[in-house]
């Protein structure tokens, strides 16, 4: 499996740990496919156990994005988010 949610799934299963602790394995062991994985998150559809507003799942995706390509902490990252797409932030306020 080349993606990463595949990697995590088999990082899961070969050490027997819980998800988070497999996506982090998987950070580490395989950067590549993970920076890919978050250069894609805008684009990749809304997990179907997610009930919540689109709104919410696109303003942390980008979060997400943001962090990894800023390298700063989540907060941070956050507000460049809130600065530089006020638009998708204000959309995030009214769901």
């Amino acid at each position: 499996m080349a993606d990463f949610m595949g990697r995590v799934e088999q990082i899961k299963q070969r050490d027997g740990c819980p998800r988070t602790q497999a996506m982090r394995t998987a950070r580490h062991e395989h950067p590549d496919e993970y920076r890919r994985f978050v250069a894609d998150a805008p684009s990749r559809p809304l997990q179907k156990s997610y009930s919540g507003p689109a709104s919410i799942h696109k303003f942390l995706n980008l979060v997400t994005k943001t962090q990894f390509e800023e390298r700063c902490s989540r907060n941070q990252a956050m507000e460049l988010v809130r600065h530089r797409q006020p638009e998708v932030y204000k959309a995030l306020q009214e769901s």
